[in-house]
């Protein structure tokens, strides 16, 4: 089916938020009031965002809000490389670290106990780790994020998320 025409949506006032109004934490404190209270968070609350550098940015936000200890905190790095030998030099390392492709986390991820995560990729279907799947973090560990999945059939699971290699399949060559 094809639509050719315009369509219009009406958002009522009462859910409407200037985002711009005092910086985003006037959307942040409307969506989560009781952030600095992780007992009280509303985790079935979710900020949308048209561009991940929003994303990037209102998640620093929230994460900055969430109290925690340090060993309750950590930034997660993506892999400095690229796959193909032949491109190694092609691209700084730098660069690379700017890039947060469609579907991937960005290269600078800040996560911390109690913080709501998203999943971005189909882990374990069995278990309710599908891509989308909400969690709320339990605990950081080195290599590992225990989590509790908060949506979904397998709402209440604890469950555990294992740093994995992502690659990117490129499609074109340099020229």
């Amino acid at each position: 089916m094809s639509c050719s025409g315009q369509s219009q949506v009406e958002i009522p006032n009462n859910i409407c938020v200037n985002p711009f109004e005092n910086g985003s934490n006037k959307l942040i404190d409307k969506v989560y009031p009781y952030l600095t209270n992780t007992r009280d968070i509303d985790l079935n609350r979710s900020i949308l965002a048209t561009k991940n550098e929003n994303v990037d940015m209102i998640n620093n936000l929230v994460m900055d809000k969430l109290p925690a200890t340090h060993d309750q905190t950590k930034t997660c790095l993506t892999a400095d490389s690229v796959a193909d030998d032949d491109q190694q030099g092609l691209y700084p390392i730098e660069f690379l670290n700017t890039l947060t492709p469609s579907g991937k986390p960005p290269h600078r991820l800040y996560v911390k106990k109690n913080a709501p995560i998203i999943l971005l990729r189909n882990l374990n279907p069995k278990e309710g780790l599908l891509n989308g799947t909400r969690l709320c973090v339990v605990n950081l560990g080195k290599r590992i994020i225990k989590a509790r999945i908060i949506t979904g059939s397998m709402e209440g699971n604890t469950v555990f998320l294992p740093r994995i290699t992502i690659t990117s399949i490129q499609f074109w060559t340099a020229v």
